[in-house]
């Protein structure tokens, strides 16, 4: 199972868009919790597509223990849009044999400038792992 938030994709009658990141290198999060080892944080983000579900970028991050709000970087290259959609990890085989891409090995599932300046979607996700998880979250950006 898992269990996600995610930004609005319509405002009114159109199409959510954030700001354009496409001269950035990472997203940034500045987030706590009181499960830091929990393994299944993913962060996604929807643009150029018309299944942001499923065809989102979505990259694994883990949140240092601790009270305090931390800001965890995610570089733009730990993202893949091509993730199973049993674990959300790119560096796996499904159940029906797919095997996945991660950024790293292979430069075609990697966001490119275009998908940094139409984002229209944000996601968070507790997913792939079993286990309690709590996120808390101060701001989402890019630097």
């Amino acid at each position: 199972g898992f269990c996600n938030l995610e930004t609005k994709l319509l405002q009114g009658f159109h199409r959510a868009h954030f700001n354009d990141a496409s001269d950035s290198t990472s997203l940034v999060l500045v987030v706590r919790s009181t499960t830091p080892d929990y393994l299944g944080f993913k962060v996604s983000f929807a643009a150029d597509t018309i299944n942001p579900q499923f065809k989102s970028f979505k990259a694994n991050f883990k949140v240092p223990p601790g009270s305090d709000w931390q800001t965890v970087m995610v570089p733009w290259t730990d993202f893949s849009n091509d993730w199973s959609p049993y674990t959300g990890d790119c560096n796996t085989t499904d159940p029906t044999g797919r095997t996945h891409k991660c950024c790293k090995d292979d430069p075609s599932v990697c966001p490119v400038k275009k998908n940094l300046k139409d984002i229209e979607q944000i996601g968070l996700w507790a997913e792939g792992h079993a286990g309690k998880f709590n996120l808390q979250v101060l701001r989402v950006g890019a630097i």
